[in-house]
């Protein structure tokens, strides 16, 4: 695990690792969205280049949603996309991870701590 923390902290968080996840039907308080419209060629880029606090999802009109006006509700025909955090899958920190979570389960299993 100390590894896996080290590599990181070391490793700057590149915007191209966020993923967006289409939530159809859904949007956010019409009040609550800032003005801030986001580059209309690539609003997740350049979502992703704000912290998560001014930049949590992106609107259906591509207007940037801040993290404090997530209070999702059903709106027919509309559409939001949440930004997620970057994925460890296939990184060495995640098999780091994934590796560290084998090992904890099998020792858990072998001396039976939780029976």
């Amino acid at each position: 695990f100390h590894a896996a923390r080290a590599l990181l902290r070391a490793a700057p968080l590149a915007p191209r690792l966020d993923r967006y996840v289409k939530m159809v039907n859904w949007t956010v308080p019409e009040g609550c969205i800032g003005a801030m419209r986001l580059d209309s060629t690539s609003p997740d880029r350049h979502c992703s280049t704000l912290p998560h606090a001014d930049c949590a999802a992106v609107d259906d009109r591509g207007r940037a949603v801040p993290r404090r006006c997530l209070a999702v509700r059903r709106a027919a025909g509309r559409a939001l996309r949440l930004r997620r955090g970057p994925l460890l899958e296939g990184t060495q920190a995640g098999n780091f991870i994934q590796e560290g979570e084998r090992l904890l389960r099998e020792f858990i299993d072998r001396h039976g701590l939780f029976n």
